[in-house]
């Protein structure tokens, strides 16, 4: 005979939950910050740090004003870039896109290894089966 079958709603977690909230009393501090709530001698880059007054750690949380949802015109997404360098096109200059690109040319050496293992890969499962 079942004399309680509450662990098997869909309410009881939440309801557990709640309880432990409530005996464990309100908190002391808040664990989570924005990077504008950061006092003291925290960083206010996103990531862990520790309190050196209390020696706790807390999370600082990108703001989520920063996340916005609505499409930019060409205009506003320019002024946002500011700080790039552009030419009077409004392009980047050629000559900085090719020196950033001569920079990056290992990145094809790990394609075509990463493409060699694959072939390889599928003849060797090929032939062992």
């Amino acid at each position: 005979m079942e004399w309680n079958d509450f662990p098997r709603h869909p309410g009881f977690v939440p309801f557990v939950q709640e309880v432990i909230r409530y005996l464990a009393g309100p908190p002391a501090a808040p664990r989570d910050l924005l990077p504008s709530e950061v006092s003291g001698g925290l960083s206010r880059l996103p990531g862990v740090a520790t309190d050196p007054a209390s020696g706790r750690r807390v999370a600082v949380n990108v703001d989520p004003r920063e996340s916005e949802p609505r499409p930019l015109t060409p205009d506003g997404f320019l002024a946002r870039l500011g700080a790039a360098s552009t030419g009077a096109s409004g392009a980047l200059p050629m000559a900085d896109g090719a020196a950033r690109e001569a920079e990056q040319s290992l990145w094809w050496y790990v394609v075509l290894a990463a493409a060699v293992v694959l072939v390889g890969e599928a003849w060797l499962g090929r032939t062992m089966a």
